[in-house]
């Protein structure tokens, strides 16, 4: 009868910890103990320059204005960029395809990484918006201009050797065209949005 009661109480101690088990191993795996993944969802397609005109609001640009309504952009965070570059010069050109990766503290310029700082265009050799905030920049002329199939903010400003022209995105709030003329107003530098 002992022999009975102990192999009970061995049946009944194994069982236990076969629950405790089981509990333990439900615990741990459950997904509720992982945090939801969410994909990251697909930017919506690029309005045309039409629905641009219709819905966008915008503050009014001029001369006057535009470093204000400049000052209101925001880079996304973290985006990438393809841009095709070219340089002129009487007789030839050279072009070069750069790809900017911006996340939250590093740059990468072609395949390179470098720390964020404030002049991270500069590391990339491209030209930033935020350059129509510097003081000594006076802007010439302003406006919103439909270019290169989307519709943009344009800015224009003389610079000590070349006159300067931007094109700001109103979709992205990137600078995705860039323009330098010499004194003669022919092109010595663009920048393009690659695709």
């Amino acid at each position: 009868m002992t022999n009975n009661l102990k192999l009970r109480e061995r049946v009944i101690i194994g069982l236990v910890i076969i629950l405790f088990a089981l509990t333990a191993v439900w615990y741990f795996a459950s997904p509720t103990r992982y945090p939801a993944i969410r994909l990251a969802e697909l930017p919506p397609q690029q309005p045309s320059p039409a629905q641009l005109e219709n819905t966008v609001p915008r503050a009014e640009v001029n001369a006057a204005s535009a470093k204000a309504v400049v000052a209101t952009l925001a880079r996304p965070g973290s985006y990438v960029m393809n841009y095709n570059v070219t340089i002129y010069w009487d007789g030839g050109e050279y072009a070069q395809n750069i790809e900017l990766v911006a996340s939250s503290d590093i740059i990468m310029v072609n395949g390179e990484e470098y720390a964020k700082t404030d002049d991270s265009d500069a590391i990339a050799g491209l030209p930033t918006y935020e350059d129509i905030l510097k003081p000594e920049v006076i802007v010439d002329e302003a406006e919103y201009k439909e270019a290169f199939g989307s519709v943009y903010l344009r800015v224009r400003y003389e610079g000590l050797l070349y006159t300067h022209e931007y094109y700001i995105s109103l979709y992205s709030g990137l600078l995705e065209h860039a323009r330098k003329y010499d004194d003669k107003g022919k092109t010595v530098y663009a920048m393009d949005v690659a695709g």
